[in-house]
């Protein structure tokens, strides 16, 4: 069940976390950090009929590809953290394409905490 709070996300456009993380990437970018970045630029098949679209990808001066699931924070349920069905996607994807690096980030107390898994 989700958070009451939880951030509603509707497909091709950004909610109000995505915002802030596409901002945070607008200001690497223009720092030469990041080559470029891209919102939710393809879905990958987990299954028959399951899906997963990550929210970012982010090219690197290097080349390196990095995928970007944006979360936002909650607490509840006697859990603090991100729903274990969309992690568990998140970790699939990451699995099943160890070419590219995967990162999950969100926002907690005005700054960015992130968990990398598996990948380049």
């Amino acid at each position: 069940m989700k958070p009451a709070h939880a951030v509603k996300h509707t497909p091709g456009r950004m909610n109000k976390t995505e915002a802030r993380y596409a901002d945070r990437l607008a200001i690497l970018k223009a720092a030469g950090e990041i080559e470029e970045w891209w919102f939710e630029p393809m879905a990958f098949r987990l299954g028959v009929r399951f899906t997963y679209r990550p929210d970012f990808l982010v090219q690197y001066p290097d080349g390196t590809l990095e995928f970007v699931e944006v979360k936002a924070w909650w607490r509840g349920a006697g859990r603090v953290g991100w729903r274990e069905d969309a992690r568990s996607k998140w970790k699939g994807a990451a699995e099943m394409w160890p070419i590219f690096r995967w990162k999950a980030t969100w926002e907690r107390n005005g700054s960015w905490e992130e968990e990398v898994y598996g990948g380049a």
